[in-house]
């Protein structure tokens, strides 16, 4: 019997093990608001530091810049928030944050804010990500 626990015990601590070894899965989501096509592209929907890239472009399909670009993970099932990420612009259209969106396993939703002077100054972009380890 204690040979029996002993194994079980050891496969589930190199199921861990292996499994903290691996690098998260990238991510790639698409979204509409009134004026913009979104994609984000999250390094991967884990714990710990993420680089979140935010493309915008217009109904044109051209890169959308200069614009203010925030990032917000919030689980409302919990009533959390994740921090706000600012992004910078590394491209014409092309914006990047980096910072903890997930601060626990589960369902969380992805809030991209673009601030752009015009008729529609502030729209957002919803993107439903599980965070898994």
């Amino acid at each position: 019997m204690i040979i029996i626990v002993a194994c079980a015990v050891a496969g589930v601590v190199t199921v861990i093990l292996v499994g903290a070894g691996q690098a998260p899965s990238p991510v790639s989501l698409r979204a509409q608001t009134a004026d913009y096509h979104v994609r984000l592209d999250l390094d991967g929907a884990s714990l710990g530091r993420r680089i979140a890239t935010v493309h915008v472009a217009g109904a044109d399909g051209r890169p959308v810049a200069p614009a203010d670009i925030d990032v917000r993970a919030t689980m409302s099932t919990m009533g959390m928030t994740g921090e706000l990420l600012r992004a910078r612009q590394i491209a014409p259209g092309r914006y990047e944050a980096n910072g903890e969106l997930f601060s626990m396993l589960g369902d969380w939703t992805v809030t991209v804010r673009i601030s752009k002077p015009g008729p529609n100054p502030t729209q957002e972009a919803l993107f439903a990500v599980t965070a898994v380890p």
